[in-house]
């Protein structure tokens, strides 16, 4: 090119004093791009603070960055259910089920996916979305999904007052027979007397 052509015919001195100058120019700049991003980052808080102060809705469009993550979509949905925005928490739930994830990378130019963890706390949160806005069909859909991927506390779903519309359904009991193992004891089942011979 005709800018590498000009550099090839200065002198090797002038060449380093030209690349000494710029360097000791970028090292005397970095001071100031520092005061500039510390201010901007300073801008930025007040301006957040000023917000809060002014009753703005931190949860409103534009306040937020959008997800690109599965972590980060359950995060902000939850963000939403604490306000007791469900159709809104509802949408981040069903987005993080598609965006990638910690789960196993299965192939090499593409993202890991969500992983099992990630799919359950969607699914789970689906189910209450569903539960608190009356749809008992899907929020039971989305239950036995998380049953399926692999959730495990009955305990937490029995209780969970966000899934309370959905435990007063009739499929409900049906649903966690299918999933909950049935309680049987410390041995089991195992019967204690056939051991010694039988009753006595």
């Amino acid at each position: 090119s005709k800018r590498s052509a000009c550099q090839s015919k200065a002198p090797a001195s002038a060449l380093l004093r030209g690349s000494s100058l710029k360097s000791s120019s970028f090292q005397s700049q970095q001071p100031l791009r520092l005061q500039h991003q510390v201010r901007h980052l300073r801008n930025i808080v007040a301006k957040a603070e000023e917000g809060a102060s002014q009753g703005a809705d931190p949860l409103a469009k534009g306040n937020y960055d959008e997800p690109e993550t599965a972590q980060e979509a359950n995060d902000l949905g939850l963000r939403f259910t604490n306000a007791g925005r469900w159709t809104e928490a509802l949408a981040f739930f069903e987005k993080a089920i598609n965006l990638p994830g910690t789960g196993t990378k299965r192939f090499r130019d593409k993202p890991r996916p969500a992983s099992d963890r990630e799919k359950m706390t969607s699914l789970y949160n689906i189910a209450c979305c569903h539960s608190k806005l009356g749809d008992a069909r899907s929020g039971l859909v989305a239950l036995a999904g998380c049953l399926e991927a692999g959730y495990a506390d009955y305990g937490q779903i029995r209780t969970d007052p966000d899934l309370e519309s959905l435990r007063k359904d009739k499929r409900f009991e049906g649903l966690l027979k299918r999933y909950e193992p049935q309680s049987q004891g410390l041995l089991g089942g195992f019967n204690l007397n056939s051991l010694f011979g039988g009753d006595k």
